[in-house]
């Protein structure tokens, strides 16, 4: 049976070969593949593939080939392991709207503002994280921003990353929290990044595989 891969750097993430695969073998979501960012991407994961090749013909952009015929500069996209309904919902309580409602519940503005240990441990809990072990507890300062905070925890089994931060929260910020918590992280998945209240931004990122 022939195995077809996508081609990361042809790939758009238009969603076609989606709606062509009877099998449900591919998804298009976003994700740091490779240590690069990877805004909307199409993924085929192959225990589901029947190798019927017609994503391969229907792609307009010509960005899955099958294995023999893949080119030798490319780098195929990875399915993400774990990447299933339940990390879904998972990855819809991390939204912005549903973090603020969880601060104003709990009363956790001025804690969270001044970066407190004891905030932050309960804000995680209160997400449905368990307690943030010292191993993936990371406090760093960079220059652009006064302060940066990453909580490394685990919510069902996914290891999720949060930063908090006075100053805007880039997408480069949260790619290194990535690197710097899980040096072997292969793929990783953004979550939202906002303003969680006045004075304060949140990241979150979900590492869904490693080396």
């Amino acid at each position: 049976m022939a195995v077809f891969k996508v081609a990361y750097s042809q790939c758009t993430g238009c969603g076609f070969c989606r709606e062509s695969c009877g099998p449900d073998a591919l998804r298009v979501t976003e994700g740091y593949i490779y240590g690069k960012l990877n805004t909307i991407k199409a993924f085929i994961k192959e225990a589901d593939c029947i190798g019927c090749g017609l994503c391969a013909v229907i792609c307009p952009f010509g960005a899955i080939y099958d294995e023999d015929n893949f080119p030798k500069d490319e780098f195929p996209t990875r399915f993400p392991e774990g990447y299933d309904e339940n990390f879904l919902k998972i990855k819809e309580k991390f939204n912005i709207t549903a973090l603020k409602d969880i601060v104003d519940k709990a009363g956790l503005a001025s804690g969270l503002q001044s970066l407190s240990h004891a905030a932050i441990t309960k804000f995680i809990k209160l997400t449905g994280g368990v307690d943030i072990s010292p191993v993936f507890e990371k406090a760093l300062k960079y220059n652009v921003l006064h302060k940066l905070a990453f909580a490394g925890t685990i919510v069902n089994g996914y290891e999720v990353i949060v930063a908090l931060s006075d100053g805007e929260i880039t997408d480069d910020d949260m790619i290194d929290a990535t690197k710097f918590i899980f040096l072997d992280a292969l793929t990783y998945v953004p979550g939202p990044i906002g303003l969680l209240m006045t004075g304060l931004s949140v990241g979150v990122t979900f590492v869904t595989n490693s080396k």
